[in-house]
């Protein structure tokens, strides 16, 4: 097996989803996978999640910094299969405060 399929294969096995099929522009990080427990808002950080190819996607949830890391490895893993952005120009993102609401890390406008 190719070192690119494995990698995927890992990916895929390890509950990173690819939605509409195979296509490498739609694999998409599920937020489940990720901690989002707290005690203080300094445990929660933004998170990107969905599809990892979409080049220009603001962060949209927040996730506890112990699933960082493998949040950080899954968008490793499944960066080679996106497609060339083709120069593509992202806007700035709206601003965003990840907090601790009830136990759980959440994102709102500061």
């Amino acid at each position: 097996m190719s070192r690119a399929r494995w990698t995927l294969a890992v990916a895929l096995a390890a509950g990173v989803s690819a939605g509409c099929g195979t296509s490498p522009q739609h694999l998409v990080l599920d937020p489940a996978r990720y901690a989002t427990a707290c005690t203080a808002a300094a445990d929660c950080v933004p998170a990107r999640l969905g599809d990892v190819c979409a080049r220009c996607a603001c962060p949209g949830a927040a996730i506890s910094r112990t699933g960082l890391a493998l949040l950080q490895a899954d968008v490793t893993a499944l960066l080679p299969f996106c497609g060339d952005p083709g120069g593509q120009v992202c806007g700035p993102c709206p601003a965003a405060v990840a907090v601790c609401d009830a136990g759980h890390c959440a994102l709102e406008a500061p």
